[in-house]
């Protein structure tokens, strides 16, 4: 999960307003969902915000003020046992692109 604001916030918005890094970001999302049975949550925001462009097509993302992907799965029960470590990678492997995505459109300097 990551909760955007303020600036961060900011630079979302302008990147997904940016067709090539929108379609990255679908990708990105659509590796965590296929490969790891993740679920992106709805957007927050009902409507686009003001100032931004209504008829995007990625006005999905737009409308996202945080990018929460959930996998709703039981834990197993190597999750207690030295193993765990090999099942919290492999479980985590699958959303690399989005958080290379967003390291490289949000938080890089």
């Amino acid at each position: 999960a990551w909760g955007l604001e303020g600036d961060s916030l900011n630079r979302y918005r302008e990147a997904v307003q940016n067709p090539r890094h929108a379609e990255a970001l679908h990708q990105a999302i659509a590796t965590g969902e296929t490969d790891g049975g993740y679920a992106l949550d709805a957007p927050a925001l009902k409507r686009v915000p003001p100032g931004m462009d209504t008829a995007s097509p990625n006005e999905d993302l737009i409308r996202q003020k945080a990018l929460i992907l959930r996998a709703d799965t039981p834990l197993p029960s190597e999750i207690f046992k030295p193993e765990a470590l090999d099942y919290i990678i492999e479980k985590f492997r699958p959303l690399l692109p989005l958080h290379h995505w967003i390291m490289a459109h949000i938080f890089s300097s």
